[in-house]
Formats: C-alpha cells, structure tokens, sequence
C-alpha cells in the first residue's frame, strides 16, 4: 500500500509512484501536500475511489493527474474541475462508471484529457467540447452516444489526437474537424456513423493516422472516393482504415499517390468494385494491404512485388482473375498471404518459396493449375497451407517435410497423383489434414503413424489400396476421419475413432470388413488350422437387433457441414447426435450462431472453434463432452453467449477468457471445472450471467467484484467449495436480479449493502457458515427491506444467531418464501409479522431447527409455518382475534395440517427445481 506518511511532506511537488505494484486505495493523507503539481501513480493495483480529500489539491497548482491501469472505481470527481492549473489528466483502463462531469469544461488549460477503457456511459458533456486549449482527447472503449458536435473542428482548434471509437456515436463524421490543421489522429472506428466522409480531410498536412472500421459510412454518388484523393495530400500518413462500412464504387488511380510513409491500408469488407489501381506500386512502405471481401476484379498488378514491407496481404473473396504474380516472391519479409476464394489462374509461383517468414499461405477456391512447386513446400516456418479447391495436377511433393511446423494442410479437391509423401513423418505439429478428392494411390503411408497430433484426417475420394492402418486407432486426439471412396481393404480397426460411427466414414470400401457392429459389414475370414496344419475359412456371425433410437444417437454431425463457407447459423440442438463435434465446421467462417446442446456428442471441444472470429453464440450444454476448456476459445472477440454446462469438463478455466471482450453470458454449470473463481473473468466487465454451479471451485472472491461486473444480473455459484465473505461491492452490480450461492464455505455476514439491490429478487445461501451466532446476524434483513422486488430468501443450516426483528413485516410484498432454518435463531416470533400487509403473498417460512421460544402462534402465519417450526420451543397455539385474551387453545385438526403440508410441498418442490435452474444455459 502506498503509506498514508506522504502526507507529512508538505513540500512535496512531485509524486511519481508509477510502474510498481501497491495496493489498496490512494492514500487521503496526499491532501496536505498543497504544493503538490504532478501526481503519477499509473501501472498499480489501486482500487477503492479517488478521495474526495484530494479536492484541497484542486488550487492553481496542480497540473498533472495521473490514475491510469489501476483498478479505480466509482465517478469521475467534480472537484477536477476546480483545478485551473490542470494540464494533463489520464485515467485510461479503469472500472470508472457514470459520466464525464461538465465541471471539466472548467478547466480552460487542459491539454490533455483521456478516459479511455472504463465503464463510462452517457453523453458527453457539451462544455468538454470547448476546452479549446485541448491537445489530446480520448474517449475510446466506452459506452458513450450521441453525436460529435459538427463545430468541433472550431470549438478544439488546436486538437492533435481524436479518440472515440469503440463507443455508441452516432450521426455524421463533423466536416469542421479539417479546421483542427495540426490533428494527427483520427480514431473513429468501431461506432455507428453513418453518411459519407467529408471530402476535405487532406488539409490536414500532419494527419498520421485516419481509422473508421465498422461503421456505416458510404460513398457520395457524386464525390464517389475524392476523399481518399484528398487524403494523398497528408505526407505523414501511416495508418488508413476502412473497413467494415459500405463504401463502393471503384478505387481512384490516385491510390498510388500516397505518401510512402503508409504503412497500414486496410478496404476489407466493402462493396468495393473495379480494379487494383496499378499505382500501388508506389506505396512502398506498406507492411498490411487488406482489400479482401469486395468484388474486386482485374489482375493483381506486377508491380506489388515492389511492396518489399509487406507482411500481410489480404485480397481474398473477391473476382480477381490472372495469374499470382511471380513478383511477390520479392516481398521476401510476406507472413500472411490471403488470396482465397478468387478467379485466379496459372501455376503457382515458385518464387513463393523466397518468402522464408510466411507462416499462412492460402490460395484455395481459385483455377490454379499445374503441380504444386517443391520451392513452396519447403518452409519451414509455414503453420497454415491451404491449395484446396483448385485444379493442380502432379505429386505432393517429397519437400513437404520440410514443414515441421505445419499445423494445417489441406489439397483436398484437386487432381494430384502419386503416393503419400513418406516425408509426412517430420510434420510432427499437423493437427488437420485433408488430401481428399484427388487421384492418390498406394497404400496409406506409414509415415502417418508419427502424426499424433491429427485432430482431423482426410483421404477420402482417392484410389488408395490395402488396408487400414492400425495406428490410427491409436491417435488419441482424433475426431475426425473420412476414407471414403478409396479401395480398401480388410478388418476395419475397432478401438479409438473407430469405436464412435459419427468420428469415421469408409462408404465404398467394398472390400473391407468387420469393424463395430452397427457398420453392418461382412465378419472377417479367420484362418483357422486343422490338425494336418490345413488352412479353412470360417464365418463368426453375431445377431444384431439395436433400436432405431441407439441408431440416431450413433448418427453424427456430418464433416461435410464445413464446406458451407457461408453458413452463419448452425442448429442442431435437442437430438440424438453422436460422435464428436466435426473439426472442420472450423472452416464455417461465417458462422454466427453454433448450437448443439441437448444431444450426445462425446470427445473433446475442437481448439479449431477458435478461429470463428464471427461467432456471436456457442451452446454445446447438456452433452457428454470431455477435455479442458480450449484456450483458443479466447480469440472469439465477438461472442456473446458461451453455454458449456451439463458435460464432463475438466482443468482451470484458461487465462485467455479475458480476450472474449463481448461477452455476457458465461454458463460452464455441471462440469468437473477446478481452480479458483476464474481470474480471466474479471477482465469482462460486459458479463450479465455467470454461472460456475455445480463444479469444483474453491478458494474466495475478490472484494471488487461487483466493480468488476457492472452489469451482472446472475451469479450462481452453488454447490462448490468457495469460501470467504461475500463482498459489499456486489451492491455497485446494481443490476443483480439472483445472487445464488448454496452449498459452499462462505463465511462472514451478509453485506448491508446488498439492500441497494432494487432488481434483486432471489438470495439464496444456504448450507454456508455464514454468520457469527452473534446478536445483530439478522441485521441484514433490515437493509433487504429496501428491495422491492425480492420474491426468494433462503438462508437455511448457517450459524445466524440474534432474535427475529419487526423488520421482517417490512419486507418486499412480492416474497413468497422466506426460510432461516437450521440456525442459531432464539427468542419469540414478533406478532406484528402477522399484522403485517406487506407479507400477503407469503407461502413458506422455514424456522425449522433454531431455539425460538413462547407459546403464540400468530393464526395468519399458522398454515404456512406447520412444517417450518419443527424443532423450535414453540407450543402449537393458536391466536385468534375472538373474545376473551385473544387465544385458543388447542392444536390444528388433520385436514389443516394435510392443507399445509401439501402447500409447502408444492412450494419446496418449485424451489429445489431452481437449484438446478442456475447450472442451465441462460440465454436472451
């Protein structure tokens, strides 16, 4: 922690503390510093918020304020605005909430303001857009809206850096921003901007960097891509991106007048038409060129070779026709080359062979013809190699060995020849590979057997002979295997990939047999000696009778699914699908929504899901999965509902669950899940829904987390071995509808604070060691009067002691049960519960087993209370409003009681259901 002892150097003017790793929160104690002038404790682990002690620092003599990537919660103090001499405020990655206070537009020298990356919402503060004195404005990675004031240009003349994507902006791009003549960055991506860009923005001769992806920005009729003419005036260019919009029309031959100081141009996912403009080749500084998923036509200009930066082309899913240049063999510094899914013709180049970095070559989907050159299989640093889809001719050659990082290879539907390189044995990394739909011949090679990595195997569609090897019954890691169509022959194995019928396919291998009962195929010869040693043939048969329910849970997802590049929703929810989950649905690239629960799919979750950079949605609950939790699941960037549970999971979450930035609901219930509260998850502050029931988690929460999840409405945590208290920040989730945490170890007293909850409608914590035994234990109940809509509280075999208050009768009149059984709960049950209004839709109070005493029972709580009182000191009596003292002696008679008990019964059965309820997929 930073030491509260600061404060004793009054003389201090500068605190710079960054860089380190304290703790705790910022220390009230720097308010004496009054002479203080820059205050730097960025890249630490503070929390808590910023004092409001330190408004004594807000005089003329403060000028830089410095909070960034700490943990810092709460609103953004008003008193900054009464610090005039303030030039640089930075509180950038944060849990920061609420909005940006219009007290700043006071402060008329700041220069610099950024409160990137937080949980800021709202409209921006008009008064902001006329500190005119500002240099750098960063409002990214927030939930603001609105609009850009189209003065802003006028009202910041002396802005050099605009930072706002990642927000909700809607509106036009302000036209005015060319008046700012010194800005140099320009990031408005990832918004909602509409219209067209301004024509004008050349005229800022220092602009270095121009990003607007993902938007809805268009291309004027009339100006079509002047702006981009405009543009090759701003020499010191260096990023250019577009993607993403609906721009179209054909690109201008001033493309090529670009300054050589651009680095990164990015067109991708446009409605871009016409050719590539020949003069790119003037723009020799380039490291990225993405003008893929357009309707580009024409050749690939000669003259890219000339791009020797680059890294990373991309100009795939377009019409573009001609032969692969033999001149990008010159950009020898290439790692990604995309030209997929085109109308490319030729042979492929073998300069290709030069780019000793590329690690993705993909070229399938085009008419390339010709054999595959030996120069371009003899990378070593290649992972990624796909020529599918085309027309090559010729072997596979013997070089492919030299690729011993390979991870994916696929040939598949062309017209090569020849044997299966016996070279293979090197490619030690390969997880898919698929050479089907070709003219293979010969026996499948033994140098396959080294392949233990294969997730995905390919051959069908061949003229392979013999038999199948037995070693692939032995890759544990395969899920999918095709061959098809070939000419095989004799014992198909049985263990391994091969005992699932939905893992493996060999239609039309009419010469093979035996193999798992359901393929149906002939019993196998068995030669068999008799006593002279002469050989006879004899026939095993086994009756086969299987329902045709067994058959449909043996039919699996077809492999095939994979070719449906375009697919972007997969269903197959609530069958009776077997097998393993196909490999190659990974080539799906446009999927949005995977959906495969309620079925019988077996094996692990494929690492390949990772790649559908789409995805917005992945159930694969209620299976039989197996395995860990990818790690290659983190690179969904884009998802937003993840619903694992119900399967036989395993291991830790994994650390790359941070980078799934989209994500709202997280749902691994029912599994075999270890390790602590997973420390990824704290990173999401998006999450409504997390739900880790039913697991084996253990150790405690963090005392932020209702500051790291601003937007949780569900925490269902049952029937694990977390322990701890819970913490009070959970109240900042003001959102939280059911806080669920029976079956634990926690610990402490239920926070005060969750009174603030006004959307919370079900708590639910027993068999927890909760409470002290103490006399003020129950206080909670008073602060849970101020939640209107609670319906369920259950807080059942804890250690609560004290007396039950009054404060009971003021609770929500939506509760419907109440159970505190099995506690350490004394004295008498307050007679104004029964007088209480609020409690009309009362079905069950549980008081089972606690040390309540007295000899009244109030009548209005009797027939809801039979079975909760068992265990208690109390005489069954009856108070009734008639003459006398008011009390009847006696007990109930046998047709109250049976209505009771049937009641409760009812009641309980509904509730227990709910234990199950929070380990199921939550979905919108």
């Amino acid at each position: 922690m930073i030491p509260q002892e600061f404060g004793r150097l009054t003389r201090l003017k500068y605190l710079n503390l960054s860089s380190n790793a304290f703790q705790g929160e910022i220390p009230t104690n720097l308010s004496y510093c009054l002479d203080i002038q820059v205050i730097n404790l960025t890249y630490n682990n503070l929390v808590g918020k910023i004092p409001e002690e330190l408004s004594s620092l807000s005089t003329n003599k403060l000028k830089g304020f410095y909070v960034s990537f700490n943990g810092l919660t709460g609103s953004i103090p008003r008193w900054l605005g009464n610090a005039s001499s303030l030039l640089d405020l930075r509180m950038v990655q944060n849990y920061f909430q609420g909005t940006i206070p219009s007290e700043l537009g006071r402060l008329r020298n700041l220069e610099v303001l950024t409160v990137s990356k937080n949980n800021l919402s709202g409209e921006v503060p008009p008064s902001i857009y006329n500190i005119s004195s500002l240099l750098r404005l960063s409002l990214s990675a927030n939930r603001f809206y609105g609009k850009i004031p189209q003065d802003i240009g006028f009202t910041l003349p002396n802005l050099l850096g605009l930072y706002v994507g990642g927000n909700q902006f809607t509106g036009h791009l302000p036209i005015s921003l060319s008046n700012a003549s010194g800005l140099r960055v320009m990031d408005l991506g990832f918004c909602h901007f509409t219209g067209t860009v301004p024509t004008n923005p050349g005229s800022l001769k220092g602009l270095e960097r121009f990003t607007v992806p993902v938007n809805q920005l268009e291309t004027d009729e009339a100006e079509g891509f002047s702006f981009l003419t405009s543009l090759t005036n701003c020499s010191n260019l260096q990023t250019l991106q577009l993607g993403s919009n609906r721009f179209k029309g054909a690109l201008p031959a001033s493309l090529g007048n670009f300054s050589t100081s651009l680095q990164c141009l990015d067109l991708g996912d446009n409605q871009i038409s016409g050719s590539i403009p020949e003069g790119i080749k003037n723009l020799i500084g380039l490291t990225i060129l993405g003008i893929f998923m357009n309707s580009i036509t024409g050749e690939i200009p000669e003259g890219i070779g000339k791009l020797e930066r680059l890294e990373l082309i991309a100009l795939a899913d377009n019409r573009i026709s001609g032969a692969v240049p033999e001149t990008i063999g010159n950009i020898t510094k290439l790692s990604r080359l995309y030209l997929y899914t085109n109308n490319l013709s030729g042979n492929i180049p073998p300069s290709l062979g030069k780019c000793k970095h590329l690690e993705v070559l993909y070229l399938y989907g085009n008419n390339l013809t010709g054999f595959i050159p030996k120069e371009v299989v003899s990378l070593s640093t290649t992972l990624n190699f796909r020529l599918d889809q085309n027309s090559l001719t010729g072997p596979l050659p013997m070089e492919v060995g030299n690729m011993i990082n390979l991870v994916e290879l696929d040939v598949s539907n062309n017209r090569l020849s020849g044997e299966i390189p016996s070279t293979f044995s090197k490619c030690i990394m390969l997880e898919f590979l698929d050479l089907g739909d070709n003219l293979f011949g010969g026996r499948i090679s033994q140098s396959l057997s080294a392949l233990r990595s294969l997730s995905y195997l390919d051959l069908s569609r061949n003229k392979l002979s013999g038999q199948i090897p037995a070693y692939l019954q032995n890759f544990t890691l395969l899920q999918s295997l095709n061959l098809s169509y070939n000419d095989l022959e004799g014992e198909v194995p049985h263990e391994g990939v091969f005992r699932n019928v939905s893992a493996f396919s060999i239609v039309e291998n009419r010469k093979l047999c035996g193999g798992i009962e359901i393929l149906g195929l002939p019993t196998c010869e068995v030669p068999i000696k008799l006593k002279r040693g002469t050989p006879i043939a004899i026939k095993i048969a086994i009756p086969v009778a299987i329902s045709c329910l067994v058959l449909l849970a043996f039919f699996g997802i077809p492999p095939e699914l994979g070719h449906l590049r375009r697919l972007q929703t997969l269903n197959l929810s609530n069958n009776y699908l077997g097998g393993y989950i196909p490999v190659n649905l990974s080539r799906c690239s446009n999927l949005i929504d995977l959906e495969l629960e309620q079925n019988y799919l077996e094996g692990e979750i494929p690492s390949e899901i990772g790649s559908l950079s789409k995805l917005v949605y992945l159930y694969l609950g209620n299976n039989n999965l197996t395995g860990r939790f990818p790690s290659s699941l983190g690179n969904l960037s884009s998802l937003q509902q993840l619903g694992l549970a119900y399967n036989s999971l395993e291991g830790d979450i994994p650390d790359a669950v941070s980078q799934m930035r989209s994500l709202i609901i997280f749902e691994v219930g029912a599994n075999q899940f270890s390790g602590s509260f997973p420390a990824s998850l704290y990173n999401l502050s998006s999450l409504s829904i997390i739900s880790l029931a039913i697991n084996n988690f253990s150790g405690g929460l963090r005392t932020n987390i209702g500051l790291a999840f601003p937007n949780l409405q569900v925490l269902a945590l049952a029937q694990n071995w977390f322990n701890g208290r819970i913490g009070s920040s959970l109240s900042n989730a003001s959102y939280l509808e059911v806080l669920d945490l029976p079956f634990n170890n926690f610990t402490g007293t239920i926070p005060l604070s969750l009174g603030n909850l006004q959307s919370l409608w079900r708590l639910n914590v027993p068999s927890n060691i909760l409470g002290t035994r103490g006399v003020d234990d129950l206080s909670f109940l008073t602060s849970l009067a101020n939640c209107s809509k609670v319906q369920f509280l259950d807080f059942r075999r804890n250690q609560f002691g004290g007396q039950l208050t009054t404060s009971i009768a003021n609770l929500s009149t939506q509760l419907t049960w109440l159970d505190i059984g099995d506690n350490y709960i004394h004295g008498s049950i307050p007679p104004e519960i029964a007088n209480a209004a609020n409690l009309i839709n009362l079905d069950v109070v549980g008081l089972a087993k606690n040390i309540l005493t007295g000899f009244k029972v109030p009548l209005d709580l009797y027939c809801i209370m039979c079975v909760g009182l068992m265990g208690a000191s109390i005489h069954p009596v009856l108070e009734t409003p008639s003459a006398g003292t008011g009390q009847a002696h006696g007990g109930l008679t046998a047709s109250t009681r049976w209505c009771c008990m049937e009641s409760i019964a009812k009641r309980l059965m509904s509730a227990c259901s709910l234990v199950q309820v929070f380990a199921l997929p939550f979905k919108d």
